[in-house]
């Protein structure tokens, strides 16, 4: 109940981002690091989206979950996005028309490239642990090269309306 009052008044969609399989390793050499790399990444490519194109700060909940459904480690983030947002011109509170958000692999490659950016920043500060291959940062540099080819899996749901539905689902798969 605390969370669903906390949610703005308009339906939301359900959006997941994923750190790709061959990133895993990395992850697990560094977890809460890129863990919260990952959820940095996630708001900032939605929160940018929603500025670019609609001028409008939405507001998301973002849950970690780092084990997919065969309990292996899979590390993912579930948001709970608004379907609209605080119009920054006016300072209104807006929903947008229709389900559609935008384009998920648009979303996947913005993920890709915002969080290959906080990869190389972490690695040139000495905070970033990288397996034995990777001597410098030409190495970590070939190294995404080939995981960039990958594609990002960023799936978005159609909105839903009744907040206390998309906040139970969430909820009861991230077991929260």
């Amino acid at each position: 109940r605390e969370r669903l009052s906390g949610l703005l008044k308009m339906k939301h969609h359900h959006v997941v981002m994923t750190l790709p399989s061959p990133l895993r390793h990395l992850s697990k050499l560094n977890e809460d690091l890129l863990h919260d790399l990952l959820f940095r990444s996630s708001s900032s490519v939605l929160k940018s989206w929603f500025l670019h194109k609609h001028n409008m700060l939405p507001g998301l909940v973002s849950v970690l979950h780092t084990a997919g459904s065969d309990l292996k480690y899979h590390p993912h983030v579930h948001i709970i996005l608004s379907g609209g947002g605080k119009d920054l011109d006016s300072g209104d509170y807006l929903e947008l028309e229709g389900d559609y958000l935008c384009a998920q692999r648009f979303l996947g490659k913005q993920l890709r490239i915002k969080f290959e950016q906080g990869l190389r920043s972490l690695y040139k500060k000495g905070d970033l642990q990288v397996p034995d291959r990777i001597k410098d940062l030409s190495d970590l540099n070939s190294y995404l090269l080939g995981i960039g080819k990958k594609h990002w899996i960023v799936s978005v749901q159609k909105p839903l309306s009744d907040l206390s539905q998309i906040v139970g689902y969430v909820g009861r798969y991230t077991k929260r």
